[in-house]
């Protein structure tokens, strides 16, 4: 600085552009710069001149506010469009429904998918709901590196599209499906402009060969199915209360600890995802029905558990059917234990 004392006309613009918030601390310095070239020395940065100046107001008791910016200019309001551009999924009451839940494709049990097409043929199961992570999408773990013995991502679309086909022919008559957080990464730099549900659209539908199916999609983590019966109708049992299907980010090691949090917030019956638990249990006063849905994908393809010491807890493999509200927890076994091994 050619002059130690900063002119007041200085500070009286710097507190317009301050106000007019447009400029960050280095815009604002480069602004006045250009502003009184007489006064500062090109050595100083623009974020110094800002301070400097800042500081003088400080000490004179003029005070100016400046907020954070960023360099292309004022920060935007937060975006509270959400609840209009993305609507829940609720859908009605379904008798007979499946849920496949964290099938993590082209990762997913083989031997445990041949017994969900078995039960959708035995069961008259037509409408199945995927419960988030359809794909597994070369997990990068806590760091971002990629495992170098990952899938590529066209393996797992393929594979998925294959696996919707089969569950198809077997009998499925509408597909719903929920995003996991394994799913949202091709999209997730796009800062939304690309949704789940068109990703589903873009990249899924054309590699199916099945067609003419009822589809359901939601660009929420969750779905809704309305009750059999009128919330407000007695008495206050399961088949009264909706069920709130989904992929939430908690976890716990725990089996329904999850679930039995959530039902006490949404006051729901609640089958959650992500945790990989095989589960089913009550909740306030065996009023809400809860599942963890448990895992469609072969544990012992997943490089980040099988090849490390890892204190992740057992995986359930297996799925549910939701059968006149009561869920029936199935595991994957050896084909001739199948129906020995239905958890009662």
């Amino acid at each position: 600085m050619r002059r130690r004392k900063i002119p007041p006309a200085v500070l009286k613009y710097t507190a317009k552009l301050a106000e007019e918030g447009r400029l960050s601390e280095a815009g604002i310095g480069r602004a006045l710069r250009e502003k009184f070239p007489k006064v500062w020395e090109e050595s100083i940065s623009p974020r110094s001149i800002a301070i400097a100046v800042k500081r003088r107001a400080d000490e004179e008791g003029t005070p100016i506010p400046f907020s954070p910016r960023t360099s292309g200019g004022k920060i935007s309001d937060p975006n509270r469009r959400f609840p209009d551009e993305t609507p829940e999924l609720r859908f009605e009451y379904i008798p007979r429904l499946g849920i496949f839940s964290d099938v993590h494709c082209p990762y997913h049990n083989k031997k445990g998918a041949a017994r969900l097409v078995q039960v959708i043929e035995s069961r008259e199961i037509e409408q199945l709901l995927w419960n988030g992570d359809q794909l597994d999408n070369g997990y990068r773990g806590h760091k971002g590196i990629r495992d170098e013995r990952a899938a590529t991502f066209s393996e797992g679309l393929h594979a998925w599209a294959s696996l919707m086909d089969e569950l198809t022919r077997a009998g499925i008559r509408r597909h719903i499906i929920i995003p996991g957080n394994h799913d949202d990464k091709p999209y997730r730099q796009t800062d939304g402009e690309i949704t789940f549900s068109e990703f589903i659209k873009a990249k899924v539908w054309p590699l199916l060969s099945e067609q003419g199916v009822e589809w359901l999609t939601t660009d929420r983590y969750y779905a809704i199915m309305k009750p059999a019966k009128p919330v407000a109708q007695w008495p206050f049992v399961s088949e009264n209360f909706p069920w709130r299907f989904t992929h939430q980010k908690n976890f716990s090691k725990i089996p329904l600890r999850v679930a039995k949090e959530l039902a006490s917030i949404h006051m729901m019956n609640i089958a959650t995802g992500h945790q990989h638990h095989l589960a089913r249990g009550k909740a306030l006063n065996a009023m809400l029905r809860l599942i963890d849905c448990g895992t469609g994908c072969d544990r012992s393809l997943q490089a980040y558990i099988g090849d490390r010491d890892s204190a992740h807890a057992q995986w359930g493999e297996g799925f549910v059917t939701l059968e006149n509200g009561s869920p029936r927890l199935w595991d994957f076994g050896e084909p001739d234990e199948w129906w020995e091994r239905e958890l009662a």
